[in-house]
């Protein structure tokens, strides 16, 4: 049985008084916690991340009021509240709220600000910060130090909760280099529509992304496909722009699979903008997909092709990146 399934049903049990409150508490703590967590990605869960950590953390509040695990589900909850204030979707959010809004409610804040220290070691000087209980702050660390030695120290007066988060921000390097493929797998290649191996300024360029996709196929999918700075991409659509060369398949081509058998990735929302292509789709299935748009070659020079990068939207972790690659543009 699915760890939400178990949780409702203790739950459940809980709130109709069925079963001995020892029981429960003693099956339950095995769904609470850090490897819980690790334990329950579920790619049929309609990539719900949070849905069932805020389900643990009400059981948890039923069954264990003031226990540790129960802290600990709390805790791990608000570890995924995002920049933007959101839990990676609106479902989310939503349970996320319900479930710290009880866990919190009959919290007691003091309202004078306080003061931590954060400090690394062989770092810079500690920082002194004077905090708002209803506010939070952002604070830089030392880059160098943070590599050399990873340990952060947040100290201050005894007695307080304290709630952070540390983020990292780094290039992959092994992702630019190789590729990614984590449930996609992604490839693109950029061709002259004229069929020579030779770009030059004013050519019509053709983008072709291969994907591949693994398992029972994923909803809510991005595509975002980064252009290289001698590109800009065209809508085919408009009449002004130049018509498509005879024999490349147009946009108004019904045929949903292609005569190699591949299904033809076609967007419910598509976005250009200056520098990449967004295609976003409601239902992606298993087996091969190609998306294809044009471009105008308007710069000489070489340049970088950033990795294009597929997701499943409410599942960040299910994804795919092509290799970097390299453009020459030639002059006429």
């Amino acid at each position: 049985m699915h760890r939400e399934s178990k949780t409702l049903l203790l739950l459940a049990a809980r709130q109709a008084q069925m079963r001995p409150l020892k029981e429960l508490q003693t099956e339950l703590k095995p769904l609470l916690g850090g490897k819980a967590e690790a334990a329950a990605e579920d790619a049929e869960d309609f990539q719900s991340r949070f849905r069932s950590p805020a389900l643990a953390l009400l059981a948890a509040q039923a069954i264990l009021p003031g226990d540790r695990l129960t802290q600990e589900e709390a805790l791990l909850l608000l570890g995924g509240l995002d920049n933007q204030g959101l839990w990676t979707s609106t479902a989310d959010t939503g349970w996320a709220l319900l479930a710290l809004g009880s866990y919190f409610k009959d919290a007691h804040f003091g309202s004078e600000p306080v003061e931590i220290v954060i400090s690394q070691p062989n770092g810079p000087a500690p920082q002194r910060l004077k905090l708002d209980p209803k506010g939070f702050r952002t604070v830089g660390l030392d880059p160098g130090a943070l590599l050399k030695n990873p340990v952060v120290k947040v100290s201050g007066q005894a007695g307080k909760t304290w709630l952070y988060k540390l983020e990292l921000t780094a290039p992959r390097l092994d992702i630019a280099a190789a590729g990614a493929a984590n449930g996609f797998k992604v490839r693109r290649v950029i061709k002259n529509t004229d069929g020579s191996d030779v770009i030059k300024v004013g050519d019509l360029v053709k983008v072709t992304v291969f994907l591949e996709v693994a398992g029972k196929g994923q909803r809510y999918v991005v595509l975002d496909d980064p252009l290289p700075a001698g590109l800009m991409a065209l809508n085919t659509v408009f009449k002004t722009e130049e018509p498509i060369p005879e024999g490349e398949e147009r946009e108004d081509d019904f045929d949903y699979v292609t005569p190699d058998g591949t299904i033809r990735f076609r967007p419910n929302y598509f976005e250009i903008r200056d520098d990449r292509v967004l295609a976003f789709k409601d239902q992606v299935y298993s087996g091969s997909h190609r998306f294809e748009y044009y471009c105008r070659a308007v710069c000489e020079g070489k340049f970088i092709a950033p990795a294009t990068r597929v997701a499943a939207m409410y599942s960040p972790g299910v994804n795919g990146y092509s290799p970097k690659g390299e453009l020459t543009v030639k002059g006429r």
